[in-house]
């Protein structure tokens, strides 16, 4: 049997509840590596996948959208503790124009300082499937990857690092 590559996820991962579902994994033994799942950082298996290499058995990888305020205060901590690698893929907008319940940019290097990785979530967080109807494909994919580009410019000019992971918004 081949190794796996899962991703956990929860419908349940809004800024009010990650505290509710942090008091689910608060001990040990209930977050991922407690229950004989390997976490690796998710450009570890992005470039597994791409290069067809094999993964560690139960191998995931820990990643949080939009970059969420109770990303940092919450998982952070926590995560950190366990030396357990994540990503926050950052909407670079959310960010500039601090919008609600979003962290700073200051949050977001301190992250880097632990386990934590930023990734690219877009400038603007537009659907990817959000094509206007008079615009060509060629038209919609180019203003898609200026978006990924652009984002990925000001993640880096604040943080000083690159990541090569990008997430659909």
């Amino acid at each position: 049997m081949p190794p796996s590559c899962s991703t956990i996820t929860s419908p349940r991962t809004r800024p009010a509840s990650i505290q509710r579902d942090a008091r689910a994994v608060r001990g040990p033994s209930r977050l991922p590596a407690g229950n004989h799942h390997r976490v690796l950082p998710v450009e570890t298996i992005l470039e597994s996948l791409e290069n067809g290499d094999p993964l560690p058995e139960n191998s995931i990888a820990i990643t949080f959208d939009d970059a969420y305020r109770s990303v940092y205060n919450i998982a952070r901590p926590m995560l950190d503790a366990r030396s357990m690698p994540y990503s926050v893929f950052v909407s670079t907008e959310f960010i500039d124009r601090s919008f609600g319940n979003y962290m700073t940019w200051e949050q977001l290097r301190r992250m880097t300082e632990g386990g934590g990785t930023i990734g690219n979530h877009g400038v603007k967080h537009q659907s990817a499937l959000a094509r206007g109807r008079e615009e060509s494909r060629e038209d919609w994919l180019e203003r898609f990857r200026l978006d990924a580009v652009q984002a990925q410019e000001r993640i880096s000019a604040e943080t000083g690092t690159r990541s090569t992971a990008y997430a659909l918004p």
